[in-house]
């Protein structure tokens, strides 16, 4: 009987203590769950930003680039008489594909709203599509933030500018 009265309140204790260990322990593994989904949704996001803004770059590169080259043909013919005859003759070459009709109605587009919304390099202009009324879209975005901060329709047909 002795025994048990010494036994039981240090089994008692030693319950009490494995007991504060493991909800201790529990609440450190939720924490650092927490912390890692906080970490990774930050870093998704940012990664997302970068990319919207990646394709915002590259959407509003150049479309159209086309190269002209000029080739040089110098023709030296010598006479007995020892003068010299140059002749020059200038060819364009280009080495580009044709540019499609829709990429240059596009083009048209965009510069039309570029015209209507003036000088401002905060900004990008990029082609969105064709809506039913055969007008196109394009969307005017924050460079910084790369959302949208309006639509406009275009007529090529009457050159009107909308805001839609």
């Amino acid at each position: 009987m002795k025994k048990i009265k010494i036994w039981l309140p240090i089994l008692c204790i030693v319950v009490v203590a494995v007991t504060f260990y493991m909800l201790h322990d529990r609440q450190n593994k939720a924490n650092q769950l927490e912390e890692n989904e906080v970490r990774n949704e930050t870093q998704n996001t940012l990664q997302n930003e970068d990319i919207v803004n990646e394709n915002s770059v590259e959407n509003a590169s150049v479309e159209n680039q086309v190269t002209n080259q000029i080739q040089n043909t110098t023709t030296n013919t010598v006479d007995i008489t020892n003068s010299t005859n140059t002749t020059n003759t200038n060819k364009p070459i280009s080495n580009a594909p044709a540019i499609p009709a829709e990429t240059d109605q596009k083009q048209k587009a965009i510069e039309l709203v570029k015209k209507e919304w003036g000088a401002d390099n905060s900004v990008d202009f990029l082609f969105e599509y064709i809506n039913e009324n055969g007008e196109y879209v394009v969307s005017v975005k924050d460079k910084a933030t790369a959302t949208v901060k309006y639509y406009f329709r275009v007529n090529l047909a009457t050159k009107a500018v909308e805001l839609d």
